[in-house]
């Protein structure tokens, strides 16, 4: 890959793409992880785990992203004091599969986000995007209401999970 297209990826996944969704776009859909805690390793001078997590969507119409060859992964996010921030954006493709990613209305999705991560202030990507490991964290993840995620007007449905725990070993 051109260094030119990592740097554009890397730009594309660094904004805050938070939105402000009333509560019955967030009651459209559920995400749950797989456990309460999960050990994070520190191998290759990366930290690195597996976090389990299933998407249900409970609307009346499928849910859609735009992807490259897999779906967009959830936010990883911790709790700081009483906030929420961004802890984890993972490098993505910037290519344009076809058909996109959906979860039809009913459907439910199971998945794992593949956390690797770099310690802060290396030269490398993609890099833990808080102080430390340890903490209470939850994924967020934003999906297009409807089968075309190009469809700008179509609302989005977030659903964010329950908090867990990241432990370092």
């Amino acid at each position: 890959m051109s260094r030119a297209l990592l740097l554009a990826a890397v730009v594309a996944t660094a904004g805050d793409c938070r939105t402000s969704l009333a509560p019955e776009r967030q009651a459209q859909a559920t995400l749950a992880t797989d456990s309460a805690e999960y050990t994070v390793r520190f191998e290759h001078g990366m930290y690195r785990a597996t976090i389990g997590y299933t998407y249900t969507n409970r609307s009346d119409d499928a849910v859609s992203a735009t992807h490259c060859h897999t779906p967009p992964p959830p936010m990883l996010e911790k709790k700081v004091g009483e906030e929420w921030v961004r802890a984890y954006s993972p490098v993505m493709l910037m290519c344009l599969s076809i058909p996109h990613f959906r979860i039809a209305a009913g459907a439910t999705y199971r998945s794992a986000l593949h956390f690797v991560a770099a310690p802060p202030r290396r030269n490398m990507a993609p890099v833990l995007e808080v102080e430390s490991v340890p903490g209470t964290y939850r994924l967020r993840w934003a999906l297009r209401a409807g089968s075309d995620p190009e469809a700008r007007s179509a609302p989005v449905v977030e659903a964010i999970s329950n908090e867990f725990r990241l432990v370092e070993r």
